[in-house]
């Protein structure tokens, strides 16, 4: 048996992933996440006797054969988290989720070979423009430092110049293609003589991609009017819906939403950039009780203009709800997907699909999501062979 033909096999046997689990929980401790939830958990003054922490972990860790980080990344150690031993089961490990139970069920469908797609912006915009499914407007896109349109048709300095002095939107937004969690994400404004600046002051062009601090693959689309409710949370961001989807064997449907929000006067609304996220329940389309932040704070309401977030209903819930749902299954090659919905005057406008849509924060904000996600016997994924899809 070749070395590589070893590897494989060796990576099939249960004994192999609780190997790699043990190496993913030593690095994990190194991860900010983690980080930051043992700053909270070392500054608790509200925790539980040390036995009954003991125990409770001791169970999690026999449930899902992990080691429990979950415990601490969702506060169960607060004497307030009055946890059931089914809800503290509830909470699904990090490495459980993405190296076991994804895999597992995007084999079925292949859909690990569609992720780039969707990693990749101007990949995924010319995708959602196949199919039809609604997205701000594409004014152009930079590949290898070179301009062209949304359709890729080359683009020079002066066409750009113009194309941009012609539009009448007041901000547009340039993304780094590949950028992930609000990051490489810049937003540029209107000046009076046409052109856009970002915050900084320089002027967006043809160079403005080219030089050492930019230089890449880029999305530039306009900015999106949020709709007037959306707005009164926060103006000075765009507001959007977090919407998991699982995509069935017939339809898909909802397992979690949320609302993300920049505050501060933060054009971005990504948690780990300062934002806070609030969970709407998808059946009924009703806020939580509070939003909360990436360093665990609390706010009943939005702390910059005092919107009031319990028993309030989500703004246009149905619509955005719909267009998820709608979006999920035009990408019937893969099981889950993160969406995130803005709402401008028109309706609900899908500004980016992840497969990568943070699980940590989903169950932070509401709570253990094993059952939404279909998982019963965690040992099922432990063993799989040939994956299923769901």
């Amino acid at each position: 048996m070749s070395v590589g033909a070893l590897c494989h096999t060796a990576r099939e046997t249960v004994a192999w992933r609780r190997v790699k689990e043990l190496l993913y929980s030593r690095s994990f401790l190194r991860d900010e996440k983690m980080r930051v939830a043992m700053d909270v958990y070392a500054a608790c003054r509200d925790r539980k006797p040390p036995r009954q922490m003991r125990r409770e972990m001791r169970r999690m860790k026999a449930f899902w054969h992990c080691t429990p980080h979950q415990y601490y990344l969702y506060e169960c150690y607060r004497r307030s988290a009055a946890l059931s031993p089914d809800d503290l089961e509830a909470y699904i490990p990090t490495y459980y989720f993405y190296h076991l139970f994804i895999p597992a069920c995007e084999i079925g469908r292949h859909g690990a070979a569609y992720w780039s797609l969707l990693d990749d912006k101007c990949i995924s915009e010319s995708l959602f423009s196949a199919l039809s499914i609604p997205q701000p407007e594409t004014l152009a896109k930079v590949a290898g430092g070179r301009l062209y349109t949304a359709r890729y048709d080359p683009l020079t300095d002066r066409d750009f110049e113009k194309l941009l002095a012609e539009t009448a939107h007041p901000r547009i937004f340039c993304k780094t293609a590949r950028g992930g969690r609000g990051i490489g994400v810049r937003a540029c404004d209107r000046k009076p003589d046409g052109s856009y600046s970002p915050a900084d002051g320089t002027v967006v062009s043809g160079d403005f991609f080219r030089g050492p601090a930019n230089n890449g693959n880029y999305l530039i689309q306009a900015g999106v009017i949020q709709h007037p409710e959306l707005a009164a949370i926060h103006p000075e961001s765009v507001n959007t819906y977090r919407v998991v989807t699982c995509l069935g064997d017939e339809k898909p449907r909802i397992i979690c939403a949320m609302l993300r929000m920049g505050r501060g006067g933060s054009v971005i609304d990504n948690a780990s950039q300062g934002g806070i996220v609030v969970p709407v329940d998808d059946c009924t389309g009703i806020f939580g009780p509070a939003a909360r932040s990436f360093r665990y704070e609390s706010f009943p309401e939005h702390p910059d203009t005092g919107y009031a977030f319990a028993g309030r209903s989500a703004p246009h819930w149905d619509a955005v709800l719909d267009c998820a749902l709608r979006a999920a299954g035009k990408l019937r090659q893969c099981t889950f997907i993160g969406w995130d919905i803005a709402v401008g005057s028109d309706g609900p406008l899908v500004l980016e699909a992840n497969f990568g849509f943070s699980l940590q924060i989903h169950q932070m904000i509401s709570g253990g999501l094993k059952e939404p996600f279909g998982i019963g016997d965690p040992d099922e994924y432990w063993t799989y062979r040939f994956g299923r899809h769901r």
